[in-house]
């Protein structure tokens, strides 16, 4: 290349050869993601002993090989190229958005020319409707195909095609329709130009003005890396950071477009409400805690705390050290779990990687609506579909997935019957399969007691099988891992909510509690109760640790001030329940040490731990309903 002589992988092209070797070319349509194309010639190389210049993305390299990359005749023949794709391109730059991070732009200064001989009149494009979040602005296409790509290749919906031949040759979605798919944003980074860009982000900022901070998603139980851009004290756009662990490129819409709940509907102060009108006060931390003092110290204080899945890891240890101490006087409840000690950490779980990079043969979606549930995983299980014979099965609940699978039953006996070998057909499958995942949805996980008992009793029969919980919130793996209890008492008691959501089960329930604490950063109905209303703050104004679904520890980053008041969760329980700090050997503060060292820990028994519900287990038939079938736990995605 250019004359240097380099040592490649062979069967690779000669655009991803250069790119190992640190050369970069010019290109449109070409994405490690996707398939290759090459139709829109920018990666235009000289080779020895040829004609006339060849494309470097679909170009395989061979032995002795001599390319150039930068010779006046690749350069004009480059130029040529530019021209040709900006013929009808519009001279909009300085009201684009895409404008400051374009590929066209950035090119057309390194390669282009400094004029054109083109005079007639441009061609102008219909623009075309893609939902309420991916704008179009179809003239500046120059039709390099990622989008159509991308939706059809690892959205699994054929929504974007080419129409027309020769100059006439446009993006569309044939007929108007929704772009429908969890990971739709997606297309506003592959496109090269602005013909797809953010509805929301339309004519807020430059991408200059912005600042940058790294965090993570909190929408689900991926924990998707991502850039969190800001301007002021304003988050202003979400954009993916490269993972090749786990999200690769690529977010779901609920992590790009979640911001905008950041500023809407927030609680910034301190508010406690007066029983006798039912009115707010305002009121300051200082004056709150003067107040409480005696009232959490008291002897016949008793306590019950909500909290839900989405809760950071710290205030998880901390309401933990809370029960050690006062155990008698608070109750934990979680929300989001019918029965109590389900999984207590005890099945080591895989690496995202090392799931999409062995599922190969034989796939089970168990009551998991992968699509909805995990979209992160569910577009690379779609994307190694592509490429391998991997057969899918689904059981438990039917639901509109764009991988192809074959759907079995809705009972769960049937699914028993399968793994015992009394299915003939879909048994075989099961023997003959050297690697075997079955993805356990939320929608079963909530229908059995003791979920360990489904996976011993299919372990027994396949035990080289892997098994993979998939949770909807942010945080369960890591709540699962402290072993909370179910609430169970109707006394009149103090009930502490903490960052939960709007549920009827609360509403029903809220009757029972004398006086409130509502520590949320959003307004809820819980308003409505009597007691405290206290501010806290979100993921992106504090460093809150998760736990993701492969058991990694990640945080996110603070990027802004918090709102007026509000602080963390765990420091607002601090201030409610403080201890003395003797009680350092009743937990592990170092999480990190916990993971890198889980085969110590693993042994941990609580009081009312999982070992202690499978001795007391008499069959595994009893710990399951047969009655109704499995219902989906997300309706709708956003």
């Amino acid at each position: 290349i250019n004359n240097l002589e380099f040592f490649s992988k062979a069967s690779i092209s000669i655009l991803e050869a250069c790119k190992n070797v640190g050369i970069t070319l010019p290109r449109f349509c070409y994405h490690e993601l996707l398939s290759i194309s090459g139709n829109c010639r920018m990666c235009l190389v000289e080779i020895e002993n040829q004609e006339k210049p060849v494309a470097s993305c679909v170009t395989e390299i061979d032995s002795n090989m001599c390319i150039g990359v930068d010779s006046p005749f690749v350069k004009k023949a480059r130029q040529n190229v530019l021209e040709s794709l900006l013929l009808n391109h519009p001279l909009d730059c300085p009201i684009c958005d895409q404008a400051g991070e374009c590929d066209l732009q950035d090119q057309a200064k390194e390669f282009g020319n400094s004029h054109s001989r083109f005079f007639y009149s441009k061609q102008t494009v219909e623009d075309k409707y893609c939902g309420p979040l991916i704008k179009t602005i179809m003239t500046r296409c120059i039709s390099c195909t990622r989008c159509v790509r991308f939706a059809d290749e690892i959205a699994g919906i054929n929504f974007f095609g080419t129409l027309n031949r020769g100059v006439n040759t446009e993006i569309g979605s044939y007929v108007i329709k929704l772009f429908d798919s969890e990971i739709s944003g997606n297309v506003i980074d592959l496109c090269p130009v602005g013909a797809l860009t953010s509805k929301p982000y339309a004519f807020k900022s430059r991408p200059w003005e912005l600042k940058v901070s790294d965090s993570i998603d909190v929408t689900d139980s991926i924990g998707s890396n991502i850039y969190v851009n800001y301007k002021e004290n304003n988050i202003i756009r979400i954009l993916p950071k490269s993972n090749s662990e786990i999200n690769d490129i690529i977010i779901s819409d609920k992590a790009r477009f979640c911001y905008d709940g950041n500023t809407y509907s927030r609680i910034g102060t301190v508010y406690v409400k007066n029983t006798v009108d039912n009115s707010y006060t305002v009121s300051t931390w200082k004056d709150l805690f003067l107040n409480l003092n005696s009232f959490v110290g008291k002897a016949s204080s008793k306590f019950v705390l909500f909290f839900n899945e989405d809760i950071d890891l710290d205030t998880l240890i901390y309401i933990k050290k809370i029960k050690n101490f006062i155990n008698t006087k608070i109750s934990l409840f979680n929300i989001n779990t019918i029965y109590k000690n389900r999984n207590l950490f005890l099945q080591p779980s895989m690496q995202l990687s090392d799931v999409v990079n062995n599922i190969d043969e034989l796939s089970i979606f168990l009551g998991c609506n992968l699509k909805l549930e995990a979209s992160i995983l569910n577009a690379r299980v779609k994307f190694k579909y592509k490429n391998t014979f991997l057969k899918n099965f689904v059981i438990g609940n039917t639901f509109d997935t764009n991988i192809p699978s074959t759907f079995v039953c809705l009972n769960i006996v049937t699914f028993l019957k399968i793994i015992e070998g009394r299915c003939i057909q879909i048994s075989q499958n099961f023997f003959r399969s050297v690697t075997c995942f079955i993805f356990i949805g939320k929608a079963f996980a909530d229908r059995i007691k003791t979920l360990n008992n489904i996976i011993n009793f299919i372990k027994n029969f396949y035990p080289n099988i892997f098994i993979s919980e998939i949770s909807i919130s942010s945080n369960s793996d890591g709540l699962r891992w402290l072993g909370i209890n179910k609430f169970g008492s109707k006394k009149k008691r103090t009930g502490i909510f903490l960052g939960i959501k709007e549920t009827n089960f609360l509403q029903s329930i809220a009757i029972f509690f004398k006086d409130c604490f509502l520590i949320s950063s959003h307004k809820t109905f819980l308003n409505l109760l009597p007691g405290f209303i206290l501010p806290a703050k979100t993921m992106f104004e504090s460093d809150y640790k998760y736990l993701n679904i492969e058991h990694r520890p990640q945080s996110t980053k603070s990027s802004i001030i918090n709102f007026l008041e509000s602080r963390k969760y765990d420091t607002i329980l601090k201030s409610l329940f403080n201890f003395p700090k003797k009680d350092s050997s009743l937990w592990y503060n170092h999480i990190i040490e916990l993971i890198n060292y889980p085969d110590i820990f693993s042994s941990i028994d609580s009081k009312k731990s999982l070992l202690v519900l499978l001795e007391k287990e008499i069959s595994l038939k009893e710990t399951l309903v047969f009655k109704y079938p499995i219902k989906d736990r997300i309706k709708n995605f956003y």
